[in-house]
């Protein structure tokens, strides 16, 4: 069941938590985890925005001069996409 609008749960409360341990230790490290996984995606997007900065993109572009594959033989455009 979803709250509703007059309900007295907090919002996104729907009865359940993705991380539960009865252990204390293992849900500190389920917990630590969790929270180096999020540090961790936030020097991946640092770590893009200045490739971004630095070379102007983070495509194919960089990595092929040309584009992605459009040069290579037998690739055509897609049609009606762009």
């Amino acid at each position: 069941e979803f709250p509703t609008y007059n309900s007295n749960r907090a919002p996104g409360d729907f009865g359940w938590k993705a991380i539960t341990s009865s252990d204390p230790d293992a849900l500190k490290r389920k917990l630590n985890c969790e929270l180096a996984n999020g540090r961790l995606a936030m020097v991946a997007i640092m770590g893009m925005l200045f490739q971004n900065g630095t070379f102007g993109t983070t495509g194919p572009e960089m990595w092929f001069p040309t584009g992605a594959f459009e040069g290579e033989l037998g690739v055509q455009a897609p049609f009606g996409y762009w």
